[in-house]
């Protein structure tokens, strides 16, 4: 069965998407590759929308956050034919990161967490969430994603897991996420009195969600214990 041909290097990105596809279109006819060719038309349509309306905003307003932060993962996850380029992506975390040291550094712990490296990978990530936590003491979302990274570590990392779960709780008792890292914490290391504790505080603080105690009894199941 043949194989659809290459990408033209010299044609235009969207000549380029519609060479490939019209290929496979040929070498294999039928209503299944139609319908996989609008799809791939469409996708490729929105994703140069979507940068094409990101650009706009940056050219309107070079100090928008919420731009910074779309085009860094619209550069890091899209594939080069519609304008992915990782360069691109760092190049926008660097900017974030001066005009929001907190967010550039946890936008920069969740592209590096991607990394085929895992060894790199793992130092990269601790060390963009530890400079996130640092950059803003009383973040609550870099608390929340280092308390989470760091429970996922090895085990004598669960101490400092737990202080930074209580530093975002402080910051914010009304929000879950501190509460469900507590209760994994406290199953992890066998304090059933504080997770009895945190369950508790976590009823009466957000009394619609259950989802530490669903955290716990998950771990307990994986874990075997």
């Amino acid at each position: 069965m043949a194989r659809p041909h290459p990408l033209p290097h010299a044609a235009a990105p969207t000549a380029a998407a519609h060479a490939v596809i019209d290929s496979m279109f040929t070498t294999y006819p039928g209503s299944t590759a139609r319908k996989q060719q609008n799809r791939t038309l469409e996708k490729l349509s929105l994703a140069r929308l979507f940068r094409k309306e990101a650009d706009r905003t940056l050219a309107l307003d070079p100090n928008n956050l919420n731009a910074h932060e779309d085009l860094a993962r619209f550069y890091w996850y899209g594939p080069s034919i519609v304008g992915g380029d990782k360069t691109n992506a760092r190049h926008m975390i660097d900017q974030l990161i001066i005009l929001d040291s907190t967010r550039g550094f946890a936008l920069k712990a969740e592209l590096d967490a991607t990394n085929s490296d895992k060894t790199k990978d793992l130092a990269a990530v601790l060390d963009d969430w530890k400079q996130a936590a640092a950059a803003a003491l009383g973040s609550y979302t870099a608390h929340v994603g280092l308390s989470a990274f760091l429970v996922n570590l090895d085990n004598d990392k669960l101490k400092c897991a737990e202080d930074e779960a209580k530093r975002a709780l402080a910051i914010n008792p009304s929000r879950i996420a501190p509460y469900r890292l507590l209760a994994e914490i406290y199953v992890l290391t066998g304090q059933w009195e504080k997770l009895d504790t945190f369950l508790k505080r976590a009823q009466i603080a957000v009394p619609d969600d259950l989802s530490p105690d669903f955290t716990a009894a998950q771990t307990i199941i994986d874990c075997n214990i």
